[in-house]
């Protein structure tokens, strides 16, 4: 059985190499590229022989000459109409128009919103293919029709738009980059009351126009947005902040918050995933926080998606 030599860029909690084994891949090295601690030691938690290799910034592509498959899922907050939307730029706005362009940006010293470093990942993927033109790359992030034509002609690739409710019982639309062949699932059915009995639908305080905002609820001079409950019997999106979004009617119509574990199984993951121990600032060993295990998982992948969809093929 062939062995992958993988570099996981952005890598979270390693939702590409759970993705490879359920797959039935075998793994040589892996390297993930990750600053967020506490994404690293769930990492390395669950998965001690991963190689951590540090900022995907200070990387040279000749290091990886060996590697077989690319995976990345650049930051998003730039793209993401959960964010703030500023796109893959400068932080005063200039839009990056090649790698060139990038590189001469950097070296003069700009400041980038956080989706700019998906020219990171290019400057990876082009630096590596030198040495492997057989290199495999998997590119995840939300959908926004603009920057989704703008990567994909960057890319040379399409990108390819999937629903996590399709494998689970969560409603995440995201789009996937790669030249890994695509297999189509068919929805299997699940719903958010087969992860949590009782549950007739998500909720949350998401997705209203701020027209429709509720002025009696109100801190200061910030209003909120009306709870809303989904019609289709899915939670939302699991997202980094599990508060606001990540709720759900009861049958007997209560209002409940959807718990971490929940939220893994939503993701696919295996429930108690991101449930670990951690090492704190100060040195101090701790069990990891709710909202800190929201932040991971909401980061991640839904892996089922990418094993069913594309790894399978690898």
């Amino acid at each position: 059985m062939k062995k992958y030599n993988v570099l996981s860029l952005f890598d979270g909690i390693a939702g590409a190499y759970e993705g490879m084994i359920r797959s039935g891949k075998s793994i040589g090295n892996y390297y993930a590229s990750e600053i967020d601690e506490i994404a690293k030691q769930i990492a390395m938690t669950r998965h001690p022989d991963i190689i951590q290799v540090g900022d995907v910034t200070t990387l040279s592509a000749k290091d990886f000459k060996h590697i077989d498959f690319l995976s990345a899922g650049s930051p998003c907050q730039s793209i993401s109409c959960a964010g703030n939307i500023k796109g893959i730029t400068t932080t005063d706005g200039v839009i990056i128009k090649s790698l060139e362009h990038y590189l001469e940006l950097k070296t003069n010293g700009a400041k980038f919103n956080s989706s700019a470093l998906f020219w990171e990942f290019v400057r990876m993927y082009r630096g590596i293919k030198k040495y492997n033109p057989n290199l495999k790359f998997i590119l995840e992030n939300v959908t926004n029709k603009y920057w989704e034509r703008y990567i994909s002609d960057v890319l040379g690739v399409e990108a390819i738009t999937i629903n996590s409710s399709t494998v689970s019982g969560q409603n995440r639309d995201r789009n996937y980059w790669t030249n890994i062949p695509y297999t189509k699932v068919e929805d299997m059915g699940i719903m958010l009351s087969d992860v949590i009995p009782g549950a007739v639908s998500g909720a949350g305080y998401r997705g209203v126009p701020k027209k429709d905002w509720d002025p009696t609820r109100h801190t200061g001079f910030k209003y909120y947005p009306k709870l809303t409950i989904r019609p289709d019997g899915k939670s939302n999106c699991i997202t980094c902040n599990g508060s606001n979004t990540a709720k759900y009617l009861t049958d007997n119509n209560l209002i409940k918050n959807i718990t971490p574990e929940q939220a893994e199984v939503l993701q696919t993951l295996s429930m108690g995933y991101t449930d670990i121990e951690i090492i704190t600032k100060r040195g101090e060993i701790k069990r990891i926080s709710k909202s800190a295990r929201f932040h991971a998982i909401g980061n991640g992948w839904t892996i089922d998606v990418v094993s069913k969809c594309f790894f399978n093929n690898l």
